[in-house]
């Protein structure tokens, strides 16, 4: 077949996508699974098959973002392929930033669970509160900025950093940015959690 019979055949395809055809995006799916797990297991290991089947998931929804403007940008198969590369190299490295972060705020705050002078009720309490922190962490550390944020989040809330110091770790931030991602992030928290203030998180940035 003629690189003109394959690249016209792609674009066809890539339209039938953009007008959500369920078999289309089936058809591009079964096609690039191969080098979209490729792109996850080279970077995550033999990590939780369940997470890789989500961002798997994920990488194909991204496909859809505005109206499938990266998707209506593709030249060429070869290009499609680099795409979903990049898409889910991306998702893994986020995946990983934010199971660091975790890892960090949990250690940050063991010995406070394990003060003997907590109750039980006061060590299971903090340990529910944990853990929802942990998971609502991993819900709004997302996007292209989750990176970012997330070493603002860490450097702020786990390390002890101020703002003015966070702002000169070439993250591309003023002071009044890293206080601005701060605020975003504690309210997106928040949300998340269903608080309507108060909290460990409540304070600090301000």
């Amino acid at each position: 077949m003629s690189d003109y019979k394959i690249g016209t055949e792609a674009h066809e395809l890539i339209e039938r996508c953009v007008r959500l055809d369920s078999t289309a995006w089936e058809e591009l799916v079964a096609t690039h699974r191969t080098v979209v797990l490729r792109a996850l297991v080279g970077i995550l290991g033999t990590a939780d098959p369940q997470v890789i089947q989500d961002l798997e998931q994920e990488t194909y929804e991204r496909l859809l973002h505005r109206d499938c403007e990266a998707l209506r940008a593709v030249k060429s198969p070869s290009h499609l392929r680099g795409l979903l590369r990049t898409i889910a190299g991306n998702l893994a490295r986020d995946h990983l930033r934010r199971v660091a972060v975790r890892k960090a705020y949990l250690q940050s705050i063991t010995p406070q669970i394990e003060d003997p002078s907590e109750t039980p009720d006061e060590i299971l309490g903090r340990k529910r509160d944990l853990e929802r922190v942990l998971v609502a962490l991993d819900k709004v550390l997302t996007g292209p900025r989750a990176s970012r944020d997330a070493q603002v989040f860490r450097a702020f809330y786990l390390e002890g950093g101020s703002a003015a110091e966070i702002a000169a770790m070439n993250l591309g931030l003023s002071t009044k940015g890293v206080e601005t991602v701060l605020f975003r992030l504690v309210q997106k928290l928040r949300k998340y959690l269903g608080r309507d203030g108060g909290g460990s998180l409540a304070h600090g940035a301000g």
